[in-house]
């Protein structure tokens, strides 16, 4: 097997030293732009798949600095893809266990992946928490630039392996707390970002600011919790026998959807009660009470009105 860094011979030779199957034009960034492509990014699956092909190879021969370096490239041009990116940690791991793992990546790996535009940030970070699984403020890292290139399955997919870690320090940063907090916020995960905001206030229950930002993701929580609720017992509901005998055309979906939404309208507006305690009108979640969050407060008068 050849020497890690020379060319190769095979089906292991790298496509081409610019970091782009198709060269210089490649590397510019022009591909076909996905709708739901990643912000600044332009999604091109035909030649993210080219360097992942070679990624296998170059893992099948143990080279797995070069391995990791194809799988980043394929993932500049879809960052989106989940499957690369388990493959890429997976390299990552089989690197870390090997003699040149414990060297870390080469100044030219982290060179190639260091710049501060468009899909690097998050490549950078990728790589230095891929290399080095106990540097929790990478793998945070590498979650807030995938929150900010609106990537949304791989941010997500990032932050829960944050949590975990961060759970398992004996002395997490806090700093770190929040910002996962923030990315969890973000992606309307809101349970997960109560979470990471709760254990910031074990760490520093002086912090009124940041109790209060909690109270208002746990406000955020409570009804998104209420919504699902609903939007699944009315589903429930509508389908049988509602729906199998009496939607039969376009116009009655149309009258049976706009009924849809004002039930659920009616809901949201009194069905308060659902999460109050004793009857008070006042909604509680997670020992908060949300009465003295903004919104929450027309919520509550319109409960004890109508009560």
């Amino acid at each position: 097997m050849a020497l890690f860094g020379r060319k190769k011979d095979g089906a292991d030779q790298r496509p081409h030293d610019t970091g782009s199957p198709d060269g210089d034009e490649g590397a510019k960034g022009k591909g076909r732009k996905s709708e739901d492509s990643a912000v600044g990014v332009s999604i091109s699956p035909d030649k993210a798949r080219r360097f992942w092909e070679h990624a296998r190879t170059a893992d099948q021969t143990a080279n797995y600095e070069y391995a990791l370096q194809l799988w980043l490239r394929g993932l500049r041009f879809d960052p989106t893809d989940m499957t690369a990116l388990e493959s890429f940690v997976r390299s990552a791991l089989e690197f870390n266990q090997s003699k040149n793992g414990k060297k870390g990546p080469s100044r030219e790996t982290i060179r190639e992946f260091s710049g501060r535009d468009g899909v690097n940030p998050y490549l950078s970070a990728l790589l230095t928490w891929a290399t080095k699984p106990r540097d929790t403020a990478a793998i945070v890292r590498a979650a807030k630039a995938g929150a900010k290139l609106k990537i949304d399955e791989p941010t997500f997919w990032l932050a829960e392996r944050a949590q975990t870690i961060l759970r398992a320090e004996s002395k997490p940063r806090k700093s770190l707390c929040t910002q996962l907090m923030a990315v969890f916020a973000e992606l309307d995960a809101f349970e997960k970002a109560v979470q990471c905001g709760e254990m910031a206030v074990r760490l520093d229950p002086t912090d009124g600011q940041l109790a209060a930002s909690v109270k208002n993701l746990a406000a955020q929580a409570a009804m998104a919790g209420i919504n699902a609720a609903v939007v699944g017992l009315l589903l429930a509901a509508l389908y049988d026998p509602v729906w199998t005998g009496a939607i039969h055309a376009p116009q009655d979906f149309a009258l049976a959807l706009a009924a849809y939404a004002a039930l659920a309208w009616a809901k949201l507006r009194y069905g308060v009660a659902w999460v109050c305690e004793g009857g008070c009108g006042y909604p509680v979640y997670r020992g908060f009470n949300l009465a003295a969050n903004g919104g929450i407060q027309d919520l509550c008068l319109s409960y004890r009105r109508t009560s």
